[in-house]
């Protein structure tokens, strides 16, 4: 069981001795695109912060950001999307494990369904199906410019349904405090 292209194989449903002998097609991929690029991203990032004297907060008072686009899946199981999901909780936790600095803030959105050319349509009718209601593309785009800007975003998950937007971290950081 497993979708026809690989890229969001079914990793764990039907394994047999013989699959087990080969690495699925799609894995490292899935792994490769959704969380080692942005990783590697970061440091590339990074580097060019450190290296550059105009992005120095302490002239200026700008302190650059990185916004990570995740996805609901990257907070919640996502059924028949195990790759997928693993990598995008992945990236939640690489925006909230990054080391503490004045150099740079670290953020990452996770929206729900989004109408783009990603979105197949077999998904977009099930979303509808269940009532949801599927968002455009300019309210990700909305939101990720807010966390750009926001100077008291860090290090900080936002969720992004139907246009609205939260701190996934707000109920975290009560269980933190206790």
């Amino acid at each position: 069981m497993r979708s026809d292209d690989g890229w969001y194989p079914a990793w764990f449903a039907g394994v047999t001795l013989d699959a087990v002998r080969t690495e699925p097609v799609g894995i490292n991929k899935a792994v490769t695109t959704n969380l080692v690029a942005p990783m590697s991203l970061t440091r590339l990032a990074l580097a060019f912060i450190g290296a550059s004297p105009a992005f120095s907060g302490e002239s200026t008072g700008f302190v650059p950001s990185v916004v990570y686009t995740s996805s609901l899946s990257g907070l919640t199981p996502t059924p028949g999307m195990t790759m997928y999901s693993a990598t995008k909780h992945g990236l939640v936790g690489l925006a909230r494990s990054m080391p503490l600095t004045d150099e740079a803030r670290f953020n990452v959105v996770c929206p729900s369904a989004t109408d783009t050319g990603l979105l197949p349509d077999v998904v977009k009718g099930l979303w509808r199906g269940a009532g949801g209601k599927i968002q455009s593309a300019e309210d990700i785009a909305r939101i990720s410019v807010h966390c750009v800007a926001g100077a008291s975003l860090d290090r900080r998950a936002v969720v992004i349904a139907c246009g609205e937007s939260w701190e996934a971290e707000e109920e975290l950081d009560k269980v933190k405090s206790v």
